[in-house]
């Protein structure tokens, strides 16, 4: 772990967090209203958030991203994948969570800000190789 890595984090997790807060909690909010807790546990969706950008940051590093529409594309693939996963997951297992239509627009909402999150990873990781 290293300062590059480091910022890259940080970048990506406010990225994210940022994102998900305007779209989920703004832009579509109506449409996930069923969903999302109206007293959010601030603590942990922002821990949450950091953790996936970690992870994120890991990925791309071992991709060896070069561009942020290269961490663009490798995050929205990422971001397709988990919100598919992860809804198909929640569907299945709680009672009147989560519609179809829900967990397609979970799916396409995380491709975007993951795409526009390992974008902001990339620019910030290849910052810190060209530093180097």
């Amino acid at each position: 772990m290293n300062k590059s890595f480091l910022l890259a984090t940080v970048a990506g997790g406010a990225t994210l967090g940022v994102l998900s807060a305007v779209i989920y909690g703004v832009l579509l909010a109506d449409f996930f209203a069923a969903t999302i807790s109206a007293e959010p546990i601030m603590w942990a969706v922002t821990l949450g958030q950091l953790l996936s950008a970690a992870f994120l940051t890991i990925i791309l590093g071992w991709k060896g991203v070069g561009s942020a529409k290269d961490g663009f594309q490798a995050g929205a693939i990422i971001g397709i994948v988990m919100g598919l996963a992860n809804g198909l997951m929640t569907y299945g297992r709680r009672d009147n969570v989560e519609t179809i239509t829900t967990l397609i627009g979970e799916a396409v909402v995380t491709l975007f800000v993951y795409g526009i999150g390992c974008a902001v990873i990339a620019i910030v990781l290849n910052r810190g190789r060209a530093a180097a």
